[in-house]
């Protein structure tokens, strides 16, 4: 599985090694968010969601591999507020296979004051026999209060059930800056990730590049998965 892990991370690195001139460095013409989507396939952490959706006329993909299971899906946002999406999940080589269909609106959003809430449901139909996990969760990116972006952090706090369990569920994702400043070629971001769900702790790394993504999760310091994301839009602006 570390293998797996460490292969994802390889396929960012190749991109993010692109030549500058081979870049088109006109801003994108397309619309969408920055969320990434998580293991389940709605945008959040690890395995938890935050308030944040994909953006107005966002789509996002997804591809991730893990120790038990696989996770391959996508995601659409009608609109800025709702997003809903799609995941396979690929149980213990093909042994069990699910697809879950996920859906979150977003009751209010992030301004300076005031973390943004949504609610929402992972696996709308039941098919993890777990019940239709629903959830309500509320983030705030304290980059945007704090002046100067002294504290890069985002936080995000939260309570469901069925998969969650009927228990609260927090998170944090800190920037860790862009270590390859230096290098002229490229510009990721990277940040680590700190959530804690289901009575268990988990731990990730995400680097972000254009819309790319690549995530690597450490799940209750056991179990591993890594993979990649690529989120755009539809809308012309």
């Amino acid at each position: 599985m570390l293998r797996k892990a460490l292969a994802a991370l390889a396929v960012m690195a190749g991109l993010l090694a692109v030549p500058a001139h081979a870049q088109d460095e006109r801003p994108s013409l397309l619309g969408g968010g920055s969320a990434v989507p998580n293991f389940f396939g709605t945008t959040g952490l690890l395995t938890t969601p935050t308030a944040y959706t994909v953006g107005d006329k966002g789509v996002s993909a997804h591809a991730y591999f893990g120790d038990d299971a696989n996770s391959y899906g996508f995601l659409v946002g009608p609109f800025n507020r709702l997003e809903i999406g799609g995941t396979f999940l690929d149980f213990d080589g093909g042994l069990d296979e699910e697809f879950i269909l996920n859906a979150k609106f977003s009751l209010l959003q992030e301004n300076f004051a005031l973390p943004g809430i949504a609610v929402g449901v992972t696996d709308a139909f039941d098919e993890l026999n777990a019940d239709p996990s629903w959830y309500v969760v509320a983030s705030k990116d304290l980059s945007r209060t704090i002046p100067l972006g002294l504290i890069q952090w985002k936080l995000n706090f939260g309570y469901g059930g069925g998969i969650y369990d009927d228990e609260i569920f927090a998170g944090a994702e800190f920037n860790i800056g862009t270590p390859l400043d230096v290098i002229p070629v490229t510009r990721p971001t990277f940040s680590f990730i700190a959530e804690y769900a289901n009575d268990d702790v988990n731990l990730g790394l995400r680097g972000r590049w254009r819309g790319f993504a690549a995530t690597v999760g450490f799940l209750d310091f056991d179990d591993v998965f890594g993979g990649v994301s690529y989120t755009t839009g539809l809308r012309l602006r």
